[in-house]
């Protein structure tokens, strides 16, 4: 079996997100952090013969789109650990090269995520008062959050949620629900804001590419 290819190419160049996120920060976070989830990941697929012929068995799908591949595959693992036998450290280890790649591919330029929010934003949330409402629970639970962790962007019964998970757990609802989510350990800022991760918080959603959030809520409608 070859290696899941993770991404495939990011739609961006670590110099586009700055000065929000710099380009070393994105380096240290993606070389040194989430590559190396990925190399595990792929080490503890290559181990397990249920896995690796799921993978075989979504690839005969022909899925184009490699990102939706990977969507379909990870969250049939995350949520049947018991059948695939994998234990705590396996599971948080692919949940944590699964999550990463949901965060960078969810990232674009500043100007992109401006003019994807105003295209979007009315198809999105409904009203500006609504988007008001989640960059507000947004901002309230990243502040709040104890120690590592995630927040995430959740559609449910018709609606963006926010909620919060500790270090690698995912969001108590499905996870093909999931539109976003954003990084809140150290290693995704400490670089750029040292121990300011409000500052962070507020940066990082200037990132986010509402197009994509949008194209999940078409497929969840």
């Amino acid at each position: 079996m070859k290696q899941v290819k993770y991404l495939c190419g990011l739609n961006y160049n670590f110099l586009e997100l700055s000065p929000y996120l710099s380009a070393i920060q994105m380096k240290n976070h993606y070389e040194g952090h989430y590559l190396k989830y990925v190399s595990k990941t792929n080490k503890i697929i290559g181990q397990h013969e249920l896995i690796k012929k799921l993978y075989r068995k979504i690839k005969e799908l022909n899925i184009e789109n490699r990102l939706m591949c990977h969507d379909i595959f990870f969250r049939c693992v995350i949520k049947h650990s018991n059948i695939f036998t994998l234990n705590k450290t396996d599971i948080n280890m692919i949940s944590q090269a699964y999550f990463h790649e949901i965060f960078f591919s969810g990232l674009t330029s500043h100007n992109n995520s401006i003019s994807s929010l105003q295209l979007y934003k009315l198809k999105i949330f409904g009203s500006y008062e609504a988007f008001d409402k989640i960059y507000s629970d947004y901002i309230n639970l990243s502040t709040k959050h104890f120690s590592s962790g995630w927040i995430w962007f959740v559609y449910f019964n018709n609606k963006i949620i926010v909620v919060d998970t500790q270090d690698a757990e995912h969001p108590n609802y499905d996870l093909k629900c999931v539109l976003m989510t954003i990084d809140l350990w150290e290693h995704a800022y400490y670089t750029e804001y040292a121990y300011d991760r409000d500052e962070y918080i507020k940066k990082v959603f200037m990132l986010i590419n509402w197009k994509i959030v949008y194209d999940k809520i078409s497929l969840l409608a």
